[in-house]
């Protein structure tokens, strides 16, 4: 398996946009020829819609390997080119699924640069979602294996992506049309959504990813008020029917440069609390996340912390 983005490639062959526009409307009918594909040595490829511009792309076979490099260049490449797919490794397997790779997205471009949903858009103006870009090669083997029936949590998220996570956990997805998975979310719906799983589940998540969207887009300003919206919105629910005393995480997977546009590997802030309705509200900023008596917590630290475990922590600040 490969995380891929729909891309647009100039004539040249360079990339005009790495996320053909962020493209939100006619993937599935896009990539709908692009399943069962036969590719040499009796192996069999397959692209699937994921989340607007997102895509996966599977092969199927015997002799697989995930040892392949990306074919997406990256936002910070200085040329900007749909790289050549390679192993990474010299084995045979690699060798094989790096060639089934480049011949699958070769036949991708040559059905995509004509299809007519391609064509409208070049006709508007915006980017054709022309080819495909791919990263970060997996293998089913690397799946997790959900233990007993009943789902440890649910997790509300307009993205393909986290429903998908979810799944593979076994925790129960819950999404809707009004959840986008972008900026023009219905963070109240979200909310609604949530007090609705608290009746069933002790575990409630929730995704809420305009935030990195902004930020990609290298406009803070946006980020900022998207912020504010995610607060105003969370400040409500608190405030409203909910069980208590209710413990409440706010945290992130990353960071995302709202200057380059890119991931940081920077840790991310923190919020852990106990809410039961007469609490005072704190701070919850860069200073108070840097001098927070959580610390620096390592991965899987978290989890630990809310089943009771106790950890080594790293305390920073002054």
């Amino acid at each position: 398996f490969f995380r891929g983005n729909l891309a647009t490639r100039q004539p040249d062959g360079l990339l005009a946009d790495r996320r053909a526009g962020r493209i939100r409307s006619g993937v599935p009918d896009l990539v709908a020829t692009l399943r069962n594909v036969p590719l040499r040595g009796g192996i069999v490829g397959h692209v699937y819609p994921g989340h607007e511009h997102r895509v996966i792309v599977a092969l199927q076979g015997a002799g697989l390997s995930d040892e392949v490099a990306d074919t997406d260049p990256g936002s910070n490449a200085v040329v900007q080119r749909r790289l050549a797919a390679a192993p990474t490794d010299e084995s045979p397997a690699a060798h094989r699924t790096a060639a089934a790779l480049e011949e699958l997205l070769l036949q991708a471009e040559r059905q995509l640069v004509d299809h007519p949903h391609n064509l409208a858009r070049a006709a508007v103006g915006q980017f054709p979602a022309n080819t495909i870009i791919t990263r970060g090669a997996s293998s089913t083997s690397q799946l997790p294996v959900s233990g007993g029936e009943d789902p440890p949590g649910a997790l509300i998220s307009g993205c393909g992506t986290a429903l998908g996570v979810a799944r593979a956990l076994g925790y129960r997805p819950a999404t809707s049309p009004a959840m986008t998975g972008n900026l023009d979310t219905d963070l109240e719906h979200k909310f609604q959504t949530a007090r609705s799983l608290l009746d069933e589940h002790t575990l409630v998540v929730m995704h809420i990813k305009g935030t990195d969207i902004a930020a990609h887009d290298r406009q803070p300003l946006l980020k900022r008020d998207f912020l504010e919206q995610v607060d105003k919105a969370l400040g409500t629910f608190l405030q409203g029917d909910i069980p208590r005393p209710l413990r409440l995480v706010v945290s992130a997977d990353h960071g995302t440069s709202s200057n380059t546009g890119n991931h940081l590997a920077d840790p991310v802030p923190l919020l852990l609390a106990s809410w039961d309705g007469d609490a005072e509200p704190a701070d919850f900023d860069e200073d108070a996340a840097q001098n927070g008596a959580l610390g620096l917590l390592r991965a899987g630290d978290l989890a630990g912390i809310l089943q009771g475990r106790s950890i080594d922590m790293d305390v920073v600040g002054p």
